[in-house]
């Protein structure tokens, strides 16, 4: 949570913001990343490809 700015004058906010959207996007960006590689881990040590079994639950539907 950010508060309160540490920098004073408009240049040193624009850059305190900048830092901190940078750092929020970075974190979120990693966490997608880790997130994508345990799923596809996981489908992996199930024998199963993630495409393929999207495949045949759409070949169900119909």
């Amino acid at each position: 949570g950010l508060s309160r700015f540490r920098r004073r004058g408009l240049a040193g906010v624009k850059r305190e913001f900048a830092l901190h959207a940078l750092a929020y996007n970075l974190a979120r960006a990693v966490a997608l990343s880790l997130y994508h590689r345990l799923w596809d881990w996981l489908w992996r040590c199930l024998g199963l490809s993630y495409l393929a079994t999207k495949e045949m639950i759409a070949a169900a539907r119909v």
